[in-house]
């Protein structure tokens, strides 16, 4: 039975003009997209493409990393200058007569292994592992290997016959008796008799420079095994003829070899915190023996990591409980934090009598995406095995549930403002680069390009595309004049489907879509019915700088889906909608 109803309202109409971002669940808001290339979440509510980056040139130079340093160069302290990481040199991008360009600040062929390196900033140094080399680009002379291994042949070696013998001494390294507490370690060289033994003394053979006072050595290749051991340098005199040490050791050897190690132990991630290098190793040390731990050196030293005197300056060591391989390490509040892919460790404390270490079941960093850890507005985000969390200390808590159920690994990530730009390999194996606007709490997808790491320097983010090729570049985010503009890009947004909510048989009888763009810019509209996977093209433009209106009438249908695409600057206003009943009349 049908009952006329007399003088009802037909149609009306809709206007969507706040748009969301990149949202690929069943369950998203109208005015989200299910896709898009080249988005932004700058115009917030409108949807608008993001802008072009500034592309850097590189001179051809193969590019392992970016990193923003002071330097001193050309008779100037430059403070966060952009330096590249290149074979066999360190370049710093800055501005000289008005021209930014590359100069070469340091040669490190034969320093610095070729490829990816993890770098700290310690002090106004940067210490790059695992090739444990320090390097001081605002003192070049203050630049250093942090291991020191050293060997010295005793007996008749070249026409000379040489031993090593612990003295009595004083804190000067004058002789003493033998009840003192301090030992000078001397390397004494004599002439060969007629029968190649030890003859007349001829001097005591300086010490390498390399050694420090302050120093803990490792000593070995003596008969004593009770003599082999650490040793903590006292006073090394101004000739370096000997060492003073603590020990109340007699020996004299003249036989063997005697090796001099300042060792810094293999680390998977090594961070600053607390005027200390923090390290942790999961795997076999130099020795061969397996461990789980975490390290600390010496305050302010990242010389020395086994000194253990019983001083609120000494080194430190852990081992941790919980298994498996650590996957990141960052600085929190101060504090050194490591990460497991299901553990978060943190370290508490500001001497070594006091460090406790806190270990806690909760999505860590996920395996090969250590670099995606990036603070924005006080918060650290990073890739775990459950997607990209937020974490402030407690429990980890997801942020990208927009980006649905595909899987991403080897992520990498940098931050500018308020936005957390991460790029990451999909399931293909296809680097994609996502932002997430933190205040607005929205997903932008832009490229696909193959993004290696991020730098942050001068207020600016920089790109790293194709790392350790002859085809590195290295883009800008926003394009300045003394950058060369990227092309024109291709754009476009999908819509989420749409028509399933509307009640009373009412049906879209007419679309109406206003863009902004620049003059010139291309767009296109299509139109896709009933989730079927072909694309209608239904109307072209090209922009004329104002505000441009493209209407159409999709047919009738249960659902439909848009995808507007382009070329060139634009923004998208609003989406208005016209609604129509199906008929004039109520069924019972």
């Amino acid at each position: 039975m049908r009952i006329p109803v007399m003088n009802t309202k037909r149609w009306e109409r809709v206007m969507l003009s706040s748009f969301g971002g990149y949202d690929r669940r069943e369950s998203a808001e109208e005015g989200c997209f299910s896709d898009m290339k080249n988005m932004s979440s700058d115009a917030y509510p409108n949807a608008t493409t993001r802008k072009k980056r500034g592309i850097i040139d590189t001179g051809g130079s193969v590019i392992y990393d970016l990193y923003s340093l002071d330097i001193y160069h050309d008779g100037e302290n430059r403070k966060n200058v952009l330096v590249a990481d290149c074979e066999n040199r360190i370049k710093a991008f800055y501005e000289k007569n008005g021209v930014p360009s590359w100069h070469d600040i340091s040669n490190t062929q034969g320093v610095l292994t070729p490829g990816e390196k993890n770098a700290v900033m310690f002090g106004s140094s940067v210490v790059f592992f695992p090739d444990k080399v320090s390097y001081d680009f605002l003192n070049h002379s203050n630049s250093f290997h942090l291991e020191y291994h050293n060997e010295y042949p005793l007996g008749d070696v070249d026409g000379f016959y040489y031993d090593i013998s612990f003295v009595p001494c004083d804190i000067n390294g004058n002789d003493s008796d033998e009840q003192s507490a301090l030992r000078k370690i001397v390397k004494g060289s004599y002439r060969l008799n007629e029968t190649g033994g030890k003859g007349s003394f001829y001097r005591n053979m300086p010490f390498n420079a390399d050694i420090k006072e302050g120093d803990t050595i490792e000593i070995k290749g003596f008969d004593n095994n009770d003599i082999n051991g650490y040793y903590n340098i006292i006073t090394i005199p101004k000739d370096r003829s000997c060492l003073v040490v603590e020990s109340e050791s007699l020996h004299v050897q003249s036989e063997g070899c005697i090796y001099f190690n300042r060792n810094v132990p293999d680390m998977d991630f090594v961070i600053s915190a607390g005027n200390r290098l923090w390290g942790c190793r999961y795997g076999f040390d130099k020795s061969g023996k397996c461990v789980n731990e975490i390290y600390a050196s010496a305050l302010g030293d990242g010389r020395n990591w086994y000194k253990f005197r019983g001083l609120s300056t000494d080194s430190w060591t852990a081992s941790v409980g919980s298994s498996g391989a650590f996957t990141g390490a960052v600085c929190v509040d101060g504090y050194p934090v490591f990460f497991k892919e299901d553990t978060i460790i943190k370290i508490f404390g500001d001497k070594p009598s006091e460090f406790t270490v806190t270990e806690a079941k909760a999505p860590g960093i996920e395996n090969g995406s250590a670099r995606s850890a990036s603070f924005v507005n006080g918060y650290l985000y990073y890739k775990s095995s459950n997607g990209i969390v937020r974490y402030d200390g407690g429990i980890p808590l997801n942020t990208d549930r927009a980006l649905g159920r595909e899987k991403y690994r080897n992520a990498v990530s940098g931050s500018l403002g308020s936005k957390y730009y991460v790029s990451m390999e999909n399931e293909k194996g296809k680097r994609e680069l996502f932002v997430f606007d933190t205040e607005k709490g929205i997903w932008h997808k832009e490229d696909e390009a193959d993004i290696s790491s991020f730098c942050k320097c001068g207020g600016e983010l920089y790109f790293l595309c194709n790392a350790g090729s002859e085809n590195s570049k290295i883009f800008a985010e926003s394009c300045y004049e003394w950058c060369t503009p990227e092309n024109d890009f291709p754009w476009y947004v999908t819509s989420t489907p749409q028509g399933f909510d509307h009640p009373d048989k009412k049906y879209v009888c007419g679309l109406q879509i206003r863009l902004l763009g620049d003059v010139g810019t291309e767009a296109e509209v299509f139109i896709s019915y009933d989730e079927e996977d072909v694309w209608h093209r239904v109307q072209s433009i090209r922009c004329k700088g104002g505000g441009d209106y493209i209407r159409l009438r999709p047919r009738r249908c249960d659902s439909y889906r848009l995808r507007i695409s382009g070329k060139g600057r634009c923004k998208l206003v609003s989406v208005a909608k016209s609604l129509e009943k199906a008929g004039n009349g109520i069924s019972l």
